[in-house]
């Protein structure tokens, strides 16, 4: 069987509801039944994570702690390969583009969840396809 990305595909590329050989509606129920058990499971891959399983060395999202029970979102950083991990940042300041180190737990908060950062949209800037639209 397909994926439903697959499904989804053909289905549109055969005309969809449009043709009218396309209009069994419990086949199209059936695909978007599928549909949302596929992107339940995908959510798996973007949820929140224990910081205990994060990869060293690569972008990630990191949720610190404070020890008043704040948290935030930290968006795209990496943590070293030490044994205690320190988190670097990039940061544009003062005309110097360059990685900075910060360890949370000098500063009363810990990293506590770690997830991949979401898939940013396709551009549209670029698109050659709707340069004459």
């Amino acid at each position: 069987m397909n994926s439903p990305a697959e499904r989804i595909t053909e289905y549109l590329s055969l005309g969809g509801l449009f043709n009218p050989e396309m209009m069994n509606h419990n086949a199209v129920s059936a695909l978007l039944i599928d549909c949302r058990a596929e992107l339940s499971r995908l959510s798996a891959l973007v949820a929140w994570q224990d910081i205990e399983t994060a990869p060293r060395g690569v972008l990630i999202d990191i949720w610190i702690e404070e020890v008043d029970g704040d948290g935030r979102r930290w968006p795209e950083v990496k943590l070293t390969k030490d044994r205690l991990p320190r988190v670097l940042y990039y940061a544009c300041e003062d005309e110097e583009d360059d990685w900075r180190e910060f360890i949370p737990d000098e500063n009363g908060q810990y990293i506590t969840h770690w997830r991949f950062p979401p898939i940013p949209p396709v551009s549209q800037l670029n698109d050659t396809t709707n340069a004459d639209k």
